[in-house]
């Protein structure tokens, strides 16, 4: 992608555990990523949809950035890992 542009990824989170989840949080490593999702309970068997952003102004050439997606009655949070190549 080139300095300047954002990029938005839809995506389907998907519950294949036997109890509802809930995000309580998404702690990330920049303020060039979002992750933008309904807070609500995810039951089993749900696929809920979310749309990941990257705003790349003011970047130039590999980017590497960590989102950590907090659920409640969990201690490990999920990691998501976006790449991009910015010119």
């Amino acid at each position: 992608m080139h300095e300047g542009e954002t990029a938005v990824l839809p995506l389907l989170l998907r519950n294949d555990l036997t109890h509802p989840v809930v995000i309580t949080s998404v702690e990330r490593t920049c303020g060039c990523t979002i992750l933008e999702i309904d807070n609500q309970p995810i039951m089993p068997g749900e696929t809920r949809p979310a749309s990941l952003t990257f705003d790349a102004r003011g970047t130039w050439g590999w980017q590497l950035k960590l989102l950590k997606i907090h659920l409640a009655g969990s201690n490990t949070p999920l990691r998501m890992i976006v790449e991009a190549e910015v010119e």
